[in-house]
């Protein structure tokens, strides 16, 4: 006998980590927590019982169980999927282990100057290559929803110089296997109708791999060191909300809230880019946000302003223990994030 189960999400692709979200990432992890009970359960009567989880590109859920071969489960549970939404269906989880073959990162057609990102098509020229990462330039302005990438007509070399600098930080290894693969350059980027410097979309807790720019900001301030200070620390902050879709799987990150003694900000908190420790555990006050903020901003803050990080990693345990995570996790990526590469920083 087989048994079929649905879930829908009803919430399509996020582009901010804002504090709604810690609620859709619950109800992820709580179905998909379901599913791993019933499979064990399954497997406890029959170790013979397999399961498959599908996902579309839009978040729906698709699982089923049964005997026999994964490959005839995943076609199953894949063509029930095409058959209900028909919208891009791929296996996520083989029983209880990841696909490894499972990406969503965009591709670029260079026949038609289109980048497939997600559901979406953006008009756009490669005007540079670097370390295996494609530069493009926006050459139609691009509008999803709270989202907006205007077409690009200011000169942007300075911007790809300061990028490629901030690439350099890291062994080549660890750029390949991060996941970052486009550098986009908008005019200017309006997030939620305002306007910001950098973001790296997502598929839910799945990257594309593409890193949005705004050249806006290097236009009255290239030689202004606020202005690459700022830029540098939006490249690394969303640099990480890359990579941390290949370390995480599509639940929330247990090991990481384990760590925190004090809960996150009910309210949404804005940023800036000074080191406030006032509150322990966190680097920022943006931080205090959320699992992803926090992260990305801890990580920011380790490759920008490493010394002054580590002063504050001797007055507060939990910080360090965080710290202490994250640079076990960023050295399964490559194991060239080691001490030489923290040194290196200082």
């Amino acid at each position: 006998m087989r048994v079929y189960l649905l879930f829908l999400a009803i919430f399509f692709c996020k582009i901010t980590y804002a504090n709604d979200q810690n609620n859709f990432y619950e109800s992820r992890y709580n179905f998909l927590k379901n599913y791993i009970e019933q499979l064990k359960t399954l497997q406890d009567k029959d170790k013979n019982y397999k399961g498959s989880v599908v996902e579309t590109i839009s978040g729906s859920f698709f699982i089923s169980f049964g005997r026999g071969r994964q490959n005839k489960i995943d076609l199953e549970t894949l063509n029930k999927c095409n058959l209900k939404e028909g919208v891009d269906c791929k296996v996520r989880f083989q029983s209880l282990k990841k696909n490894k073959d499972y990406n969503r990162l965009a591709k670029f057609d260079k026949k038609n100057n289109l980048l497939f990102s997600l559901e979406n098509k953006i008009d756009s020229k490669i005007v540079d290559e670097y370390k295996e990462i494609v530069f493009l330039r926006n050459i139609k302005t691009f509008n999803q929803k709270n989202f907006e990438c205007k077409k690009n007509v200011t000169p942007f070399k300075q911007l790809i110089y300061l990028i490629k600098k901030e690439i350099d930080v890291y062994p080549i290894e660890f750029i390949n296997n991060s996941g970052l693969k486009f550098v986009m350059i908008c005019e200017t980027l309006i997030l939620n109708e305002s306007q910001v410097v950098g973001v790296a979309p997502g598929h839910y807790d799945q990257s594309p791999g593409v890193f949005y720019i705004s050249v806006n900001e290097l236009k009255n301030g290239k030689n202004d060191l606020r202005v690459q200070s700022m830029l540098r620390h939006v490249f690394h902050h969303e640099f990480y909300h890359i990579i941390d879709s290949q370390l995480t799987n599509v639940i929330i990150d247990n090991q990481w809230e384990k760590i925190n003694k004090n809960k996150y900000s009910d309210t949404e908190i804005s940023g800036d880019l000074n080191l406030d420790n006032s509150i322990n555990g966190f680097i920022t006050q943006y931080a205090r946000n959320n699992q992803s903020e926090d992260k990305a901003e801890l990580f920011a803050m380790l490759i920008t302003k490493n010394s002054e990080v580590k002063k504050l990693l001797n007055e507060d345990k939990v910080l360090f223990d965080k710290t202490k995570l994250l640079i076990s996790r960023l050295k399964s990526i490559s194991p060239s994030i080691n001490k030489i590469f923290w040194n290196k920083l200082n």
